[in-house]
């Protein structure tokens, strides 16, 4: 199948010094594509009478995407959250009737399936923020603003007061999250927390890009090839440049 020399065909010498090629290497047929190539090592110190059988493969493996992220719930409000305990309370004393006829694992599925449809009936999805320092008020207004965007247009006076405060809401939330979470480093500084302090002062400054500019110069030239060459003759020394 492959086209090799004769001294890397055989895979056994026979006593009377004859040559065999009696060693194969199976795979299956969707692999076969991937095979790109198959000889012997003779010399090799393998301690046997067979030749050592090395195949070449080149494969390409398939990239496994995430599955499904789970569901998360905003807890916050859960304890006065009276309709979710009434319904667990329900179906689990509804459970502890027909506890004693069913199986552990039978038990344990039921328990999960109490919980995760109680769950999503009751309590409201956890919402990911990409800026942490806005408040739910002002996420209201967002709300209000794209419904105002829907039915009116962005030329409308609704929408475009609905924007003004939704800005004015956003640069307060910011200015308040940065004032208390200073206030929090801060703190502990003085109660000698370095550990916290340092994590605090990460998250502030994880996402800080500091704003690089051109170095200008001081007459400002239109002619900035002019500059660069008086530039580098003053460095270079070069007298004729």
């Amino acid at each position: 199948m492959f086209q090799n020399h004769r001294r890397r065909l055989y895979t056994w010498t026979h006593p009377d010094c004859s040559r065999h090629q009696i060693d194969y290497i199976l795979a299956q047929n969707r692999w076969c594509s991937s095979i790109m190539g198959v000889r012997t090592l003779p010399g090799a110190d393998c301690g046997t009478d067979h030749e050592l059988l090395m195949a070449e493969v080149k494969t390409r493996l398939k990239l496994l995407k995430p599955g499904a992220r789970p569901i998360r719930y905003d807890l916050t409000e859960l304890p006065l959250n009276i309709a979710y305990k009434l319904e667990i309370k329900n179906r689990f004393d509804v459970l502890g009737r027909i506890t004693e006829q069913m199986e552990p694992n039978d038990l344990a599925t039921e328990i999960n399936k109490i919980f995760r449809e109680t769950a999503e009936k009751h309590i409201p999805k956890m919402k990911k923020k990409k800026m942490p320092w806005i408040s739910n008020k002002t996420l209201h207004n967002i709300e209000q603003r794209r419904e105002a965007k829907k039915t009116s247009g962005k030329q409308s006076e609704q929408y475009k007061d609905w924007n003004k405060e939704v800005k004015n809401a956003i640069k307060n939330d910011k200015k308040e999250y940065l004032e208390s979470h200073l206030s929090h480093i801060e703190i502990c500084n003085l109660t000698h927390s370095s550990r916290e302090m340092y994590s605090g002062i990460n998250r502030l400054m994880r996402n800080f890009t500091p704003r690089l500019s051109a170095i200008k110069d001081k007459a400002a030239p239109a002619n900035r090839s002019a500059v660069y060459h008086n530039n580098f003759r003053k460095t270079l020394f070069c007298i004729n440049c």
